[in-house]
């Protein structure tokens, strides 16, 4: 069992509790509507994976929209209390995908990375999706921002307080670093949601405005969350890439 993976299977029958219902509802649509407008006609982009899909909610809504999508997560906890039974799902880990070379068109990677025990384990998981996309094929990752020292406290002290999801010890990745992930080039990065979960719903009108207005400002970049989309590349790219590769190795997410 991966590490950490117990910590999910342990908080599994209370994970969708810990989510306010209004801040996740919100925060869904947005994730949602970001996916689909990068990944285009649901006919034409071909078969992907939610990994880390935990309950599996991302991964029946976007079926919903037409797309072909197998959820894999490697906590069985979670996916014995999945919503949704529809569809395929597999008890998968990021470091061993279950999928052949170049098999998918998309993953995507919604709050998961973060999870990953180390730097190394970030690396790891990333060579992997690397190796199950097709070339042109697109990665999609969700993380927070640490960019935003507030919200960075937030998600380091408070939350794990708060909340059973985050233990405190995550390993958050920086927007930036996304711009050096060997056999991906970077395509987009959107920022968005200033919004934490303790908001009230009675607050939610004004305290959405207040966010608009924020993010359409300079305080852009240091959002609490970003949305950032990868594309695989060819594989001459790649041979051009070990030809002039350093002999230190290839450059890893720090």
């Amino acid at each position: 069992e991966p590490e950490g993976v117990a910590h999910f299977d342990a908080i599994a029958a209370d994970y969708s509790a810990q989510w306010s219902p209004h801040v996740w509802d919100l925060l869904l649509q947005r994730k949602l509507s970001m996916l689909v407008a990068s990944l285009g006609d649901p006919a034409v982009i071909g078969a992907g994976i939610d990994l880390g899909c935990g309950l599996g909610l991302q991964t029946a809504e976007i079926r919903r929209r037409g797309y072909r999508v197998i959820g894999v997560e490697p906590s069985v906890g979670l996916l014995r209390h999945r919503p949704d039974r529809t569809g395929n799902v597999v008890a998968g880990d990021a470091l061993r995908l279950p999928f052949p070379d170049q098999s998918l068109a998309f993953v995507y990677v919604i709050g998961v990375l973060h999870h990953l025990p180390g730097r190394d384990a970030q690396t790891e998981a990333l060579a992997e999706v690397a190796r199950v996309l097709r070339p042109g094929g697109l990665l999609l990752v969700h993380e927070s921002n640490p960019r935003n020292p507030l919200f960075r406290f937030y998600m380091t002290y408070l939350f794990p307080i708060l909340k059973s999801i985050d233990e405190g010890t995550e390993w958050w990745i920086h927007p930036d670093r996304w711009q050096s992930v060997p056999q991906m080039s970077l395509v987009d990065i959107r920022y968005f949601t200033f919004l934490p979960d303790f908001i009230p719903r009675a607050l939610m009108a004004p305290v959405l405005g207040v966010e608009r207005l924020l993010e359409r400002g300079p305080t852009y970049p240091y959002s609490a969350h970003y949305f950032a989309v990868l594309r695989r590349g060819s594989d001459a790219d790649d041979a051009r890439a070990s030809s002039s590769a350093p002999v230190s190795g290839p450059a890893t997410i720090r």
